[in-house]
């Protein structure tokens, strides 16, 4: 009897031996699974473990995904300070949602506010005025809605972008007699002309300067911001069918930038035409470090994504906020590159 007894007691012990060891393995699993959906929904550990007293939502164009995250990073950051929770609702033209449900989500979600960059999407402006009436407050960002209820609109102003672009082309092109070709591409998603604005600046003050006035032709040239290959298209044909390719290209999207500089490297102009090109992404990067991008416009992202949290916050604390908020942009060149170094 002694020896059963010991055994079975032994048997018991190995079970629950195994019994504590599954459980701690079961745990692991669901630890690493339950991490990896807070990572993929975009909150780390510690900010699941903070208390929020407000909940915000950014949506915005993925296009330029280098641009946003950074936007996002910054509103993440100084929502944390104020006890913000920032949730960011990626769209994209292959999204199988709208602008229109990620808003009408908001709604019924029943959120502290929304921040989204207007893509002029149909019925857009009304679902936005039907947030502000349910107590939503909205801000726009990049892209303005001003005959929307919006709060706020947080972004450029584009006579004065214009002119920045005019004053770095006429530090660029020589003196002399030579014609001079300028090519601005122009996303046909431009909403509130934005673009158009800045290309006809540019426009006015190249024609108008007495260093170029006579032999600049600038150029507005339009790409398909729905089909990325379509807009590559657009672009690699600029270079391949023009009589003579641009002397200087200029581009407002990070994607764009890319087409340009790739249909340059491509058809042997590097250091024939000069690339001006939008933020800073890694193929641009190492473009400008190679001399390949003359420089390229940064919109200070930091300043932009706190702004946002700003504009909210205000409204929601006084019930006033500025109806403008102008972003800082700047061009980066390779010496600033090294400069970071």
């Amino acid at each position: 009897m002694d020896n059963n007894n010991r055994g079975n007691n032994k048997k018991i012990i190995f079970a629950f031996i195994v019994g504590i060891l599954m459980l701690v393995f079961t745990s692991g699993i669901i630890y690493l699974v339950y991490t990896d959906i807070l990572k993929r929904a975009g909150i780390d550990q510690a900010e699941n473990a903070i208390s929020y007293d407000k909940h915000f939502v950014m949506i915005a164009d993925t296009s330029d995904s280098d641009f946003w995250d950074d936007v996002y990073a910054s509103m993440q950051e100084a929502g944390n300070e104020e006890s913000i929770y920032v949730e960011f609702k990626s769209w994209s033209r292959e999204n199988k949602y709208t602008m229109c449900d990620m808003v009408e989500m908001c709604i019924a979600g029943k959120v502290d506010g929304i921040i989204i960059q207007n893509n002029g999407e149909e019925g857009l402006s009304e679902i936005l005025d039907e947030a502000v009436d349910s107590g939503i407050p909205v801000v726009t960002i990049l892209n303005d809605a001003p005959k929307t209820k919006r709060i706020s609109y947080i972004g450029i102003n584009p006579y004065s972008v214009g002119q920045m672009y005019a004053d770095k082309l006429i530090e660029m092109i020589p003196d002399s007699s030579d014609s001079v070709t300028v090519d601005v591409f122009l996303d046909d998603n431009d909403i509130d002309r934005n673009q158009y604005q800045i290309f006809t600046q540019i426009n006015t003050a190249l024609v108008n300067n007495s260093k170029t006035s006579g032999r600049i032709s600038v150029n507005a040239i339009t790409i398909t911001a729905d089909e990325l290959f379509e807009s590559d298209e657009i672009i690699r044909n600029q270079f391949k069918y023009a009589s003579k390719a641009p002397d200087y290209a200029i581009s407002f999207s990070t994607a764009g930038t890319d087409a340009i500089y790739q249909a340059v490297i491509d058809y042997n102009l590097a250091g024939s035409t000069h690339i001006i090109g939008y933020y800073l992404s890694e193929t641009s990067r190492q473009a400008i470090d190679a001399g390949n991008i003359s420089m390229t416009m940064v919109i200070n992202s930091e300043e932009m994504g706190r702004c946002c949290i700003e504009a909210l916050d205000d409204y929601m604390d006084t019930g006033y906020t500025n109806s403008y908020y102008g972003i800082d942009l700047e061009f980066v060149t390779k010496g600033d590159l090294s400069d970071e170094e």
